[in-house]
């Protein structure tokens, strides 16, 4: 994967709403791939940009969400949540 985002023959811009969409749709061994190629960019907060904020929530909660479907794929779920664990706010 990493090889074909990379390749000049592929025109891919990668966005956090991409990471987003991957997760929303239940492929998380997918967005353990695009974490490990785009974590800088996943993880980059700007403090004056509350988007940024709301992003990393949205990403904590479908994370915890994830683990109430069945639908395997618990390596890559406990992967991607151990990484945003930090980021969870509790109410």
């Amino acid at each position: 994967m990493s090889h074909m985002i990379n390749s000049d023959q592929v025109d891919f811009q990668f966005r956090k709403e991409n990471f987003a969409d991957v997760l929303e749709n239940d492929v998380f061994d997918m967005g353990v791939l695009l974490y490990r190629e785009y974590f800088l960019e996943i993880t980059k907060r700007n403090p004056e940009k509350a988007d940024d904020d709301k992003f990393q929530a949205s990403i904590c909660t479908l994370l915890v969400n994830s683990f109430s479907k069945a639908n395997g794929q618990l390596e890559s779920k406990v992967y991607l949540f151990k990484r945003f664990i930090d980021k969870l706010t509790f109410e």
